[in-house]
């Protein structure tokens, strides 16, 4: 028994109908929305170029806009300046005694100009920010230099040495702070 359905065009036909009329996709099937935002399936989903949904959605999100690349650039600029600043005290002071001057001076003068020119300035632009107080300052300071040497003095047996060490940078560079601040009042 065979089945003739008519001319040459009617299986055609029939098929594009049944793919129209069932849930059968010639392509990739789209992910309900939950999965397509949340779910680990979109990850796999391969749409443009051989990247997933999900990457090209984070791809959307995080765009390179050049104000950010020149941020970017301005920090990195800001940080060589001040990390070479600070080695140049670092090479240039000596310490005496075993307490560590060159931090202290550092901290001292990056609190006092850090200070100043934040209070002394009515506005400062976003780029001129992220060069002198993220890049330069962050370079120039090290706080995170004095707590290692706190540390390192009283691991050595030197705890009033450290004690003194902690109180003195910490109040120095409270008293350059509001000494800063003091002077851009001035100045203004």
């Amino acid at each position: 028994m065979s089945f003739s359905l008519g001319s040459k065009s009617e299986p055609r036909k029939l098929m594009i109908s049944m793919v129209l009329k069932s849930k059968v996709s010639l392509g990739p099937r789209p992910l309900p929305l939950r999965e397509r935002e949340y779910g680990w399936i979109g990850m796999f989903d391969f749409r443009r170029n051989g990247r997933s949904r999900a990457f090209l959605k984070k791809e959307k999100a995080f765009k390179m806009s050049p104000d950010i690349i020149v941020m970017f650039v301005l920090v990195a600029l800001g940080g060589a300046i001040g990390a070479v600043l600070r080695y140049a005290v670092g090479t240039i002071v000596y310490n005496p005694g075993g307490i560590p001057w060159n931090t202290f001076i550092v901290n001292f003068v990056g609190c006092f100009l850090i200070c100043m020119i934040f209070f002394s300035l009515s506005s400062v632009p976003s780029g001129l920010k992220a060069f002198l107080f993220v890049g330069i300052f962050g370079a120039f300071t090290t706080m995170s230099s004095l707590t290692l040497e706190t540390i390192e003095l009283y691991t050595s047996g030197m705890v009033g040495l450290a004690v003194v060490n902690y109180l003195v940078n910490t109040l120095i560079c409270l008293i350059g702070g509001f000494a800063g601040r003091w002077l851009a009042s001035i100045l203004v």
